[in-house]
């Protein structure tokens, strides 16, 4: 019977083999460029089997306190057809000796797609891998719900399926005057726009903001890969927000926004959602991804403080997405009952 062979390759050879692939935004070269910008350590592998590819996947090393380490696979490994229980099995043991390799305590992974899509063979999983608690869930961990839209429907479409008060809303904003222009060059000129009223909104809605360097090495990195547009609104000539959104296979992702708390009344945040809509379907893209929302009627610690946001994104209707829960490779096992304790407690 033929073993899986896993490999680690460079980052343009992993570029290759998904550039025009559907993979979940944090498995795309591109996301490993920002992670080694902050200074992380971004690997990229392949698994093969009997010389066909059976999977590829994006591990990241986050540093922890008392100098140590975490490797964390956000929204993967990539899974291709074909692949069984045996796959896991393997898979295991190997990242159990590259989270030793890398002195790390352990290795979390949380497979795309892989909860709203799993064969007999993959139900293994739960009996192969331990399945952390709810309560590990942190800023640093990719959300298990995201939230989209169908593209392949008409405007039409779209638009009626959006709540009523949405569909107010934007025309509203029209009437009052709300300019939304679309940006796909020369991002660097709008980026201390895009800082100063994301940090206004990290103030208003009382979440914790990247460093500055960080949205900027993602600007930088978006106008190297010519890969994101932005939608900057303006009313009587000043700026009141700037979205970024990345695009990747036939999906358009929303990044990260910064809106000014001025001018509220006037709707320009939905209609700035709106025209993004109408941009990506001139793409030609099949999806756009609002990103990480509240799941319904399921608890969990990381989410409290998302139903404003939540409520914002599905007004427009589309879709849940939802992800595999995580399952953890320990290799430390004292202190990972360590980092347990402190996570169950704060």
């Amino acid at each position: 019977m033929d073993t899986y062979n896993f490999k680690e390759i460079n980052k343009e050879e992993y570029r290759r083999l998904t550039v025009d692939k559907n993979l979940p935004l944090t498995q795309n070269y591109f996301y490993g460029e920002w992670q080694e910008a902050t200074g992380r350590i971004a690997r990229y592998f392949i698994a093969k089997k009997g010389g066909e590819t059976a999977s590829v996947f994006l591990v990241v090393k986050y540093a922890m306190s008392f100098g140590k380490a975490y490797l964390y696979i956000p929204h993967g490994p990539i899974l291709y057809s074909g692949v069984d229980a045996k796959f896991f099995e393997e898979f295991k043991y190997f990242l159990n000796s590259l989270t030793v390799q890398e002195n790390s305590i352990f290795c979390r992974f949380d497979p795309y797609y892989l909860a709203v899509d799993m064969s007999e063979e993959l139900v293994e999983l739960n009996k192969i891998f331990y399945r952390p608690g709810r309560f590990t869930y942190s800023g640093n961990f990719q959300p298990k719900f995201e939230w989209a839209i169908d593209l392949t429907k008409t405007e039409d479409e779209i638009m009626a399926e959006m709540k009523k008060v949405n569909r107010y809303t934007v025309r509203q904003a029209k009437k009052n005057g709300v300019a939304v222009e679309t940006i796909k060059s020369g991002f660097m000129s709008y980026f201390e726009d895009f800082y100063r009223l994301a940090s206004e909104t990290a103030i208003r809605d009382r979440f914790t903001e990247y460093p500055k360097e960080y949205y900027l090495n993602i600007f930088k990195n978006c106008e190297k890969n010519k890969n994101c547009f932005l939608n900057v609104v303006r009313l009587n000539g000043e700026v009141l927000l700037v979205n970024i959104f990345i695009v990747f296979g036939d999906t358009a992702s929303w990044l990260f926004s910064g809106s000014s708390n001025k001018e509220r009344q006037t709707g320009y945040t939905y209609l700035a959602q709106w025209r993004t809509i109408q941009e990506a379907k001139r793409m030609g893209l099949k999806y756009y991804n609002f990103g990480g929302v509240e799941p319904l009627g399921k608890t969990y610690k990381t989410y409290k403080g998302w139903a404003g946001l939540t409520d914002f994104k599905r007004r427009f209707g589309g879709f849940q997405l939802e992800y595999s829960d995580p399952y953890d490779v320990v290799a430390n096992k004292f202190w990972y009952a360590i980092y347990l304790i402190k996570k169950f407690f704060i």
